[in-house]
């Protein structure tokens, strides 16, 4: 962990060399999900990422903000919707997963 891997403007470039090495490695990214959109799933999926993960603090926008500080839920849910999206048009994630608060995983 090194805090919010999006803000690495170098992510792809690593992932790509990552793959480049080790062609069967799995590869996942772990992100808060409010810097996600379509364009920017698909680059993650195109360069080798094989799993996204969302964390997900809470199931209520006053909650997820007392949770974080941020009242940043709504962007989350964009993130996970991007996510999604990118996967069905291009096939490249193997898993996006949200675990929630209480441990249990939802892949979408």
């Amino acid at each position: 962990s090194g805090g919010e891997p999006r803000l690495r403007p170098d992510l792809p470039h690593l992932v790509r060399r990552l793959r480049r090495r080790f062609p069967a490695l799995r590869i996942g990214v772990t992100t808060n999900g409010t810097l996600l959109d379509e364009a920017r799933c698909r680059e993650l999926a195109d360069c080798g990422v094989n799993n996204l993960e969302v964390p997900l603090f809470a199931a209520t926008r006053l909650r997820y903000r007392d949770l974080t500080g941020q009242d940043y839920l709504s962007r989350v849910h964009r993130g996970l919707a991007a996510a999604r999206a990118a996967a069905e048009n291009s096939r490249s994630f193997g898993d996006i997963c949200s675990p929630s608060s209480s441990g249990i995983h939802t892949s979408i």
